[in-house]
């Protein structure tokens, strides 16, 4: 057995690990990780997430506390004991702005190695003056206790840490996926599409959290309009959420239950995508979008919501529109899905392997550590 003691150690500070882009992420650090490192994962709340197994399976481990909004002063506590009794030599949060409290702990306690991750480009929770004050005060903690500002793209960047300070101490460490992984299989095509009983629809998608950010309910309100120009239309929304019971409601006011289904969360994404006809994706914000990029890896048309960045942007099959229903029909029911070698090299040219990204982040945890030595 591996003495674990003696391997770096670091904290990874997640609030879910459900399947999710900035959770895929989060997880497949310790996944592609080498026998060097030991990782330990805080998850806010006793949820399991779908990432919890793999990682465990790695010979890391998962840690659930409380989460802030159940007592924040209890997940402060919590989060203090951890880190004092592990003695880690990094910690790792992406959590936005809730980021400003773990650095500062995190240097409170010694802990060589703080890095932030941003992974939006908003975090969801309003502009009301006290969310203003929070996000100026994490903001500040943030800049000044934590030492390394990671962010999927310029964007997200900018989001957390602010522009000048991004510019000046950030860092873009892309969303790497295994590309090949997520390249067309006629196979699975075949498989999946006999094993959902859709082989002869054809098949909107959207891989997302149902929360409503990913505005999965303005692809519910297309639906009907769709249909009649092409009967055999169904959107399959796969993901899980505190919006599952509001975006159900709204399936069954439309009487819409035989072609709109809401698939729950699957580990499947990279077979389920060759089945699709068509991604799509009418995000109100994002930071960079991994679903987007694996859509694109596999070939799919992707109809794009254009409040999102353009970094995920990469090959000719995204078409960006505004979220007006018209443009979003026409452009669905125009898609045709081209498999090419063209397509998958652009993303080859543009984005970076899941293993290159991660080095990004290993080879920074160890700089600190050796320092720290």
């Amino acid at each position: 057995m591996n003495d674990i003691s003696k391997k770096i150690q670091v904290l990874e500070v997640c609030a879910k690990l459900n399947v999710g882009g900035a959770q895929a992420v989060a997880a497949n650090i310790a996944i592609y990780a080498d026998k060097n490192f030991h990782f330990d994962y805080v998850v806010f709340g006793s949820e399991e997430g779908e990432y919890e197994k793999r990682i465990i399976e790695k010979g890391n481990s998962v840690f659930h506390i409380y989460a802030p909004q159940e007592n924040v002063f209890l997940h402060i506590r919590d989060l203090y004991r951890l880190i004092r009794r592990k003695k880690y030599d990094a910690v790792h949060c992406h959590t936005m702005f809730h980021c400003g409290i773990v650095m500062f702990l995190a240097k409170l306690l010694h802990v060589p190695c703080r890095m932030c991750h941003s992974h939006t480009v908003d975090d969801e929770r309003g502009k009301s003056k006290s969310r203003i004050i929070y996000r100026a005060v994490m903001r500040k903690l943030i800049q000044s206790c934590g030492n390394v500002f990671f962010a999927c793209g310029v964007a997200a960047g900018e989001a957390l840490y602010g522009s000048k300070w991004f510019a000046e101490h950030g860092r873009v460490v892309k969303n790497g996926i295994d590309i090949s992984k997520y390249s067309f299989s006629e196979q699975n095509r075949d498989y999946q599409r006999k094993f959902l009983q859709i082989t002869d629809c054809f098949v909107i998608g959207n891989v997302g959290h149902y929360v409503s950010v990913k505005n999965q309910s303005f692809l519910i309100n297309l639906m009907p309009e769709i249909r009649k120009k092409r009967e055999n239309a169904i959107l399959l929304l796969f993901g899980e959420g505190e919006d599952r019971e509001r975006l159900q409601k709204a399936i069954d006011e439309q009487k819409a239950t035989n072609y709109i289904k809401l698939m729950g969360n699957t580990d499947e994404v990279a077979e389920i995508l060759s089945a699709l006809d068509v991604f799509a994706f009418p995000s109100l914000f994002e930071g960079t979008p991994l679903a987007l990029i694996e859509a694109q890896a596999n070939g799919l048309p992707c109809i794009v919501s254009n409040l999102i960045p353009t970094d995920g942007c990469i090959t000719k099959s995204v078409q960006r529109l505004p979220l007006v229903n018209e443009e979003w029909v026409t452009g669905i029911l125009n898609a045709q899905r081209e498999i090419s070698a063209e397509s998958v090299n652009e993303l080859y040219d543009v984005y970076e392997d899941v293993t290159d990204s991660m080095s990004t982040i290993y080879r920074t945890i160890v700089s600190y550590v050796q320092e720290d030595i």
